[in-house]
């Protein structure tokens, strides 16, 4: 209470003067509980308050805390009989957040460690990992967890020793320190799944750690597995100091843009200590909270759920059949409209998390892969602050790992290759993130040598996935066939890639989230993957097209425009496949009543409308009766029992209480295409030896 006190004291007076008094008799008491606890270390003379003996040696966790210690859920502190001491029970709330912590220290670590590479010497990083080992190794402690209080304690010492000489041996220390950070998160895997967190190997990782500390000029900690009280209480009496420092050289570092504010957007917290977070709301920065992303799920379908009974009232058919003026009741839907949309998108963006986490994951991925192949590479990412749903993010890794190590092993040439083709010695990969129209497109681009169509093309024939010889290909489709399961043109298999694997994973992560890939390709300039990812997965704007009776949702973001046909600008093709002339475009019409077997009002098409649809550059024209109108629409997955239906991506429900499919644009084109391709397939004359010889070619 003192302290909640102090800091509303601080937040409006920026000081805790005037509370002297209350501090030295608070401190006083606080001494005479400690001589309490000294002369009487069983504790409160309270029989209910003093655990038995046997509880709290099954309470009590050991230097390593154990996997049934770390299942209690409301114990907090036990007596160990055997040596008197108070021994600290963890629950499993506070092991949560203490994994969910350590990961953002260790990431806030390992980027201060990367930039250190390219910016040898930086006492304002060092110092930023330095924080982290320490700010780790005081949690780990306070949990007893001793294998990563010591592993990370003799890592904090090595950094110690790096600020102290500068940037002379930093290189060795860098990759040892990159590599004990491995070995620190497999520690936090074990605990989160509900293990002991033991280091395998600690004692060769402590022994190399000690001795590249020595090799440098430091001291080296004499006993790391049970740290010396004077040197925490050291420590601690200068953690004031490096928070300040921190503080003040957050706000001018332009090597972390998203951490300016000393609050990571991710999460909400900066990892460290509330006076952090007391400063930073003192300078006027955002606050922000943890919530439990099953919270946000279930805020996220009551939304949706609102959406559709917005309809439901907006689209009542009792009210359309009430055949009066409603004016008023017009406003009032309106004004429910706005609100629903305002609520949709507060409560998409509340999922929304900034991509910097996933980016800069990747900036060790290429550290690690160029210096395994030999090659120099330089990694740009752009659009950091891109956001995208928390959800998206899960499913964009893996592709972005497989994706550039493809590029490394595959598209950058070793350096006397460049050289010799007129390049720099090192590559460069570009990671971008940005918005357009209604997506979020990650590019991962490089300026290799490119995708080779021969060696592709070869190989799609060999494993019987083109037909023919494949040269009327266009260079887009033979791209798409590294997404194909086991495709690979690696003459041999490495532990980088080679397998054909990767890419299949890319492109099935990628659906599972609407999305599309592209892949562009110049010889010997390079090769760029474009993710095309959806920013909301849930509710989408759609534009509700009527065939006979039946409702169909065409979502808003593949419409390029609609429009009714007039006789002058439609062609029919010998094969029969009808082509509309716009603009001295051609597009093929596609008649949805057959595609879905439903009677329409008309088998004409200029008794109805003409709906253009675009998906990765190729356009079709939907025939239907009735453009009805656009509205948002809730997306539901669906049945399994329905059975994976290419042309429909999921249903929606309308106003009326009435299923509406919406249609998978993607699928429908595909399948037109391969319509138009079995038409196409004619026969042609052609004169040999004054003979008609009927060849049958695809056009």
């Amino acid at each position: 209470d003192f302290i909640r006190k102090l800091l509303g004291s601080i937040e409006e007076n920026l000081h805790d003067k005037g509370h002297d008094d209350d501090a030295g008799k608070i401190v006083d008491t606080l001494k005479k509980a400690i001589d309490e606890l000294r002369s009487d270390p069983q504790g409160t003379k309270s029989a209910a308050s003093k655990p038995s003996a046997a509880k709290s040696k099954k309470a009590a966790p050991k230097k390593q805390g154990s996997k049934k210690s770390s299942k209690k859920s409301s114990k907090t502190i036990a007596t160990d009989d055997q040596n008197g001491e108070m021994q600290f029970v963890a629950s499993p709330e506070l092991i949560k957040q203490f994994v969910t912590e350590g990961e953002e220290l260790l990431e806030s670590a390992e980027q201060s460690l990367l930039s250190l590479e390219h910016d040898s010497g930086n006492q304002e990083t060092l110092s930023t990992a330095f924080r982290a080992f320490h700010s780790f190794k005081g949690n780990a402690g306070f949990l007893g967890y001793a294998d990563l209080e010591a592993v990370s304690h003799q890592a904090e010492t090595l950094l110690d020793t790096l600020r102290s000489i500068g940037a002379e041996g930093q290189g060795t220390a860098i990759s040892l320190l990159l590599s004990v950070i491995d070995f620190l998160r497999g520690g936090l895997s074990a605990l989160n799944e509900g293990n002991d967190p033991e280091i395998s190997g600690k004692a060769g990782i402590v022994s190399l750690l000690s001795e590249t500390i020595v090799s440098l000029g430091g001291t080296a900690p004499e006993t790391p597995q049970a740290l010396d009280t004077e040197d925490e209480t050291e420590d601690d009496q200068d953690e004031p100091v490096e928070m300040e420092a921190e503080s003040e050289n957050n706000s001018g570092s332009e090597q972390f843009p998203e951490r300016r504010s000393g609050i990571d957007r991710r999460t909400g917290d900066d990892g460290r200590s509330s006076g952090r977070r007391a400063a930073d709301k003192i300078n006027g920065q955002r606050q922000t909270i943890r919530v439990d992303i099953e919270k946000l799920d279930i805020l996220m379908n009551l939304v949706g759920e609102l959406v559709i009974s917005e309809a439901m009232v907006s689209q009542n058919p009792d009210i359309k059949e009430l055949n009066v003026p409603m004016d008023r009741f017009e406003r009032s839907v309106l004004q429910l409209n706005k609100i629903t949309r305002d609520l949709q998108d507060v409560t998409t963006s509340i999922r929304m998390i900034p991509l910097a986490g996933t980016f800069r994951k990747m900036i060790r991925l290429v550290r690690d892969l160029s210096q395994k192949v030999g090659k120099k590479i330089d990694l740009e990412l752009i659009g950091e602050e891109t956001e995208v749903d928390k959800t998206v993010i899960e499913q964009i890794t893996d592709p972005l790992v497989h994706i550039i190590r493809n590029s490394i092993d595959h598209g950058l040439e070793g350096p006397e290759e460049r050289l010799a083709n007129n390049k720099s010695d090192t590559g460069k990969i570009t990671l971008e993130a940005r918005y357009v129209g209604g997506e979020v497109w990650i590019i991962i681009n490089d300026d290799g040598k490119g995708l080779n169509r021969e060696k592709i093309l070869s190989r799609a024939i060999e494993k019987g996935l083109v037909d023919g010889d494949g040269l009327e290909m266009k260079d887009e489709d033979v791209w798409l066939m590294i997404f194909q399961p086991g495709f690979s043109t690696a003459e041999k298999i490495t532990d980088v890639s080679g397998r054909g694997v990767g890419m299949d994973v890319v492109r099935r992560n990628i659906e599972k989230t609407r999305g599309k890939v592209e892949v562009k390709s110049d010889k010997g300039r390079g090769t760029s993957v474009i993710l095309r990812i959806p920013l909301t997965l849930a509710i989408i704007d759609g534009m509700v097209v009527r065939i006979g009776e039946t409702l169909l949702t065409v979502p808003i973001i593949s419409i390029k425009e609609s429009f009714q046909p007039t006789g002058d600008i439609i062609n029919i093709l010998m094969d029969g496949q009808e082509i509309v002339n716009i603009r001295d475009h051609l597009f093929p019409v596609v008649r949805l009543y057959e595609i879905f077997q439903l009677e329409p009002d008309s088998r004409e098409l200029c008794d109805g409308i003409l709906v253009m649809v675009e998906n990765e550059g190729k356009a079709v024209c939907l025939f239907v009766d009735e453009v009805v109108g656009q509205q948002q629409v809730v997306i539901k997955g669906l049945s399994d029992y329905v059975g994976d239906l290419h042309t429909v991506s999921g249903c929606t429900i309308m106003g009326d209480g009435t299923i509406s499919l919406i249609l998978d644009i993607k699928g429908i084109i595909d399948k037109a295409e391969g319509e138009i391709k079995g038409l196409a397939m004619n026969q042609r004359m052609e004169i040999d030896s004054g003979a008609k010889v009927m060849e049958t070619v695809e056009a």
